[in-house]
């Protein structure tokens, strides 16, 4: 949701109004897939997929006759197969949307493992429709990658390299758990030790009998009661309760938390604070906040035109013609930081300028 988050807000400005609003009133109402609406979801669709599983693909649906963009596509990438039939032509996309009953897993993860081994290289088209493949038209298709290495068109999951640190982070938090629960609801020790000459029987009976009523106090304890443990034993006898693991010590997971959380936000480029982690000082949040900003304008400048290709599209199926400069989409990316300096400036201005009224007063005088 950070990393999301951190693409901004799109928006439109121009030198024709008319086309202007029209472009704005488009954005805000196209419908994406089944349920969202608007073309700042569909962006974020996009990013979603592209950061989770390596990259991402969307298309315009133009309604019949083309007269308009119906609605814009998200696809599941983890359906997405690239076949490239031979050397010196283009890739093929193909696409079937992840079902239950085509994944052992139920959840679609076994699909792209396939997809990222390449394990289907060879597959020929009639393999892929009867697998329940269609082929895309790569004309109309918007396609954003993470990290593409080489000519793999599946690109990089930006938690390709988490699972081991998570597993680590996982085991800490189980062992935390565990310890708390052994030491936050002990388990007891009674012992009994008598010197009287008992049988088999006897003995079990007085441990079935202080045994109850051990539970008995815990079970009114429980719910909140005060209640004491009363034993009446004989003059030779002996009788102690012990805390199982009291002797033990808590371990310390500050540290190697820390340690692992610093490998998750080293991979996700993120700072420490837009997790909720307070880490350094005030003046390196500030450093911190101009590296993602500056990220997140390049990330938009690198996939503006693949946005902008989409509005395009909606233009020309409506007949509108446009020159440079009528139109444009822009990131917005308001901060309280650049708020706060663009007050503080205009403070400084206005005090600049009343200091240059009284000097030219006095000097009037």
């Amino acid at each position: 949701d950070r990393l999301v988050g951190l693409d901004g807000i799109i928006r439109v400005r121009g030198d024709d109004d008319a086309l202007v609003g029209e472009v704005e009133d488009w954005m805000d109402n196209v419908l994406v897939n089944d349920m969202h609406v608007g073309l700042q979801s569909f962006w974020n669709l996009m990013s979603n997929e592209r950061f989770e599983q390596g990259c991402a693909l969307g298309e315009p649906i133009l309604t019949r006759g083309r007269a308009d963009v119906e609605r814009l596509w998200v696809g599941d990438s983890k359906g997405i197969y690239f076949r490239r039939p031979d050397r010196d032509k283009p890739l093929e996309v193909w696409y079937a949307p992840p079902a239950q009953t085509r994944n052992t897993r139920r959840d679609g993860t076994e699909q792209i493992e396939r997809v990222l081994r390449n394990s289907w290289s060879d597959t020929d088209h009639a393999t892929l429709r009867g697998a329940g493949y269609r082929e895309l038209r790569r004309e109309s298709l918007i396609y954003i990658a993470h990290n593409p290495e080489a000519d793999n068109p599946y690109g990089t999951s930006i938690f390709r390299s988490a699972p081991f640190v998570v597993q680590a982070l996982l085991t800490i938090t189980n062992a935390v758990k565990q310890t708390w629960g052994r030491f936050g609801d002990p388990s007891f020790d009674v012992t009994y030790k008598t010197k009287s000459k008992l049988d088999e029987a006897q003995l079990k009976a007085r441990r079935v009998a202080l045994a109850k009523n051990l539970a008995d106090v815990l079970d009114i304890k429980k719910k909140g009661n005060s209640a004491d443990f009363v034993n009446a034993v004989g003059r030779d006898d002996e009788l102690s309760i012990k805390i199982l693991g009291a002797d033990g010590q808590v371990l310390e997971v500050e540290s190697p938390v820390r340690a692992i959380m610093e490998q998750i936000l080293a991979k996700l480029g993120l700072p420490p604070w837009m997790l909720g982690y307070i880490w350094g000082t005030e003046r390196l949040a500030d450093r911190q906040v101009d590296m993602v900003l500056q990220c997140s304008k390049t990330g938009f400048v690198r996939w503006r035109p693949c946005l902008s290709r989409i509005v395009e599209t909606m233009l020309r199926t409506r007949g509108r013609t446009w020159q440079r400069g009528d139109w444009e989409l822009y990131q917005e990316l308001p901060n309280l930081k650049d708020e706060e300096s663009l007050a503080r400036a205009r403070f400084m201005d206005a005090q600049a300028a009343a200091v240059r009224a009284n000097a030219n007063l006095n000097d009037a005088v």
